[in-house]
């Protein structure tokens, strides 16, 4: 990542602070920063900055309110399922041609586009939690390891399964803090992160954190359903142009 322009990294920078803004408002950030970064780097170079900015910024919310050992022992078949969708997802990002995934992304930008505009009420059986849990995990693990995505498609499984908000926040929050951590374990692994690409990702941090300030002070003043829905039409216009391969 050491060898970007200064042009680069400002437009880097730019788009780090900008998802920060919409988490801050919205509370959605990866779904901005990685199509917006995909302009400027590739896909891997995305998943990288990404990775510890999802930790650290997850933190807060993921230790206040339930004891974080109920909080696993709820979430520990989700988790399960996580590892193994992160594995096969950055094994595919570190032996694929970010170009040929590029599709497959936008795939699942679109996805999450759709989940977050129609906001279906869905409930999960108890029964089904056995056999479902996992396979969420599986799906937010893949779309984490390939796309730095991991929380989406997890976070509509958690409203399913019936959570309160506060313990929805907790948990999502939760989910996003481990998932990040097992991507870097693996991006490490794999070769796809090295250290010095760590510390950038660290230092990644700073402007999502003013973006979020920022985006948190502005709240008051902006419609966040106006917001939300042009922030998802730009999403999905980045998506599609991702999954027909645009340039």
């Amino acid at each position: 990542m050491t060898h970007l322009s200064l042009l680069s990294t400002v437009a880097v920078l730019l788009a780090l602070f900008a998802a920060g803004s919409t988490k801050g408002l919205l509370g959605i950030g990866p779904i901005v920063a990685v199509p917006l970064l995909n302009l400027i780097v590739d896909l891997r170079v995305t998943v990288v900055l990404l990775a510890i900015p999802l930790i650290i910024t997850n933190i807060p919310q993921a230790i206040v309110g339930d004891r974080i050992a109920v909080v696993l022992r709820r979430l520990w078949t989700v988790l399960a399922g996580m590892v193994v969708g992160v594995a096969v997802g950055v094994t595919l990002l570190s032996i694929t041609d970010p170009a040929y995934l590029k599709p497959v992304v936008g795939i699942i930008l679109l996805s999450i586009c759709a989940l977050m505009w129609f906001a279906p009420k869905l409930a999960v059986p108890t029964q089904l939690e056995t056999v479902a849990s996992p396979a969420a995990g599986v799906v937010g693990g893949l779309a984490g390891g390939l796309a730095a995505l991991p929380g989406p498609f997890v976070f509509v499984y958690l409203l399913a399964l019936g959570l309160k908000r506060d313990q929805f926040v907790q948990y999502s929050s939760m989910f996003l803090v481990i998932s990040a951590t097992v991507m870097t374990a693996f991006l490490l692994g794999r070769g796809v992160m090295g250290w010095s690409d760590a510390a950038i990702s660290t230092l990644a941090t700073v402007p999502i954190f003013a973006g979020m300030w920022i985006g948190a002070g502005v709240r008051q003043y902006v419609s966040p359903e106006l917001f939300k829905k042009l922030i998802l039409i730009v999403v999905a216009v980045s998506g599609s142009q991702m999954l027909v391969g645009i340039h």
